[in-house]
C-alpha cells in the first residue's frame, strides 16, 4: 500500500511536539532512540535486538531505543510485524494516536499521520489495540482488524482481515469475486491514487484477480476494461501532477 510522499523531518518533528510527554515517560534518558526511514517506493526489513522481525513499508519511519531493555517502539507510517514472543516483555508499539501491546503474533499496522484512520489486521496470535490514553481498547485474534477514526476518536473492530491489506509486503494481489469499487479503493491505498468519476455499474461489477503482481497500476486498469462488459477508460494524463485517474 503504497503512501503518498511527503516530508518525512517534518511529519516527524509535528509527531515529537504532540506526544513527547507520552514518550518521555517510558524510557530511561540516557537511552539513544535509534531511527530508520524509508523513502518512495522503498520497503526495508529491520531485526530487532529481542528477534523480532519487521517490514518497513515506504514513507514510514521506526523508532526505537538501542538498549531495547522494554520492548517499546514508535511507528510513523506502515508496517508488518513478526513478533518474537517473551510472556514477561509485552511488545508495545505506539503510532500516533493509538497503542499496540502483544506478546508475540504478527500483524500489520497502517498509521501515516496525514491519514484520517489508523488500522491493523492481524494474522496470528492476540493482539490489544487502545486509544493512546486507554479509553477504549478492543482485544484482536488472527484474522480480526481494527480500525481507529481519528476524527471521532473512537475504534471500530472488525471480525475479518482488511482486504490484501498486506500486498506491499508480497506485491500480489488476491481479489475472489471483489467488486471493482471496493479494488479501486485498496488501488488508492496501495498506488497512492485516487479515482474519480467512476460509474455505479464498474463500481458494483464483480471481478476476480487471482495472484496478480500488485506492482503495474497500468496492467490492472487494463485488465478491468477488458473484464467490463460497457466501455471504460481510464485517463491518467492527472497522474503526474495531483495523482488523480479519471474514469471515462
Amino acid at each position: 500500500d503504497q503512501p503518498r510522499s511527503r516530508g518525512l523531518g517534518d511529519v516527524y518533528k509535528r509527531q515529537v511536539l504532540m506526544a513527547g510527554w507520552w514518550w518521555m515517560n517510558r524510557s530511561s534518558p540516557d537511552d539513544v532512540w535509534l531511527a530508520i526511514d524509508t523513502m518512495d517506493g522503498a520497503v526495508k526489513m529491520v531485526n530487532l535486538p529481542d528477534g523480532s522481525e519487521i517490514w518497513l513499508n515506504a514513507n514510514s519511519r521506526l523508532s526505537y531505543p538501542e538498549s531495547f531493555t522494554t520492548r517499546q517502539i514508535r511507528l510513523e507510517g506502515e508496517a508488518f510485524f513478526d513478533v518474537a514472543r517473551m510472556e514477561d516483555s509485552p511488545f508495545v508499539i505506539y503510532s500516533g494516536e493509538a497503542k499496540t501491546t502483544v506478546l508475540g503474533t504478527s500483524f500489520n499496522v497502517r498509521a501515516y499521520p496525514e491519514e484520517e484512520v489508523i488500522e491493523i489486521s492481524v494474522t496470528s496470535g492476540k493482539v490489544t489495540f487502545e486509544e493512546k490514553n486507554g479509553e477504549q481498547k478492543v482485544t484482536l485474534v488472527k484474522n480480526n482488524s481494527a480500525i481507529f477514526k481519528k476524527k471521532e476518536n473512537t475504534i471500530v473492530k472488525v471480525e475479518e482481515p482488511i482486504s490484501n491489506v498486506t500486498s506491499w509486503k508480497t506485491n500480489e494481489f488476491d481479489f475472489s469475486e471483489l467488486a471493482v469499487g471496493e479494488m479501486l479503493d485498496i488501488f488508492e491505498r496501495h498506488f497512492g491514487v485516487r479515482f474519480e468519476n467512476v460509474d455505479p455499474r464498474l463500481a458494483n461489477m464483480n471481478l476476480r484477480l487471482r495472484n496478480q503482481p500488485a506492482e503495474d497500476l497500468p496492467e490492472l486498469l487494463e485488465i478491468i476494461k477488458f473484464a467490463a462488459k460497457f466501455p471504460v477508460e481510464f485517463d491518467t494524463t492527472r497522474m503526474k501532477t495531483d495523482k488523480i485517474i479519471v474514469v471515462k
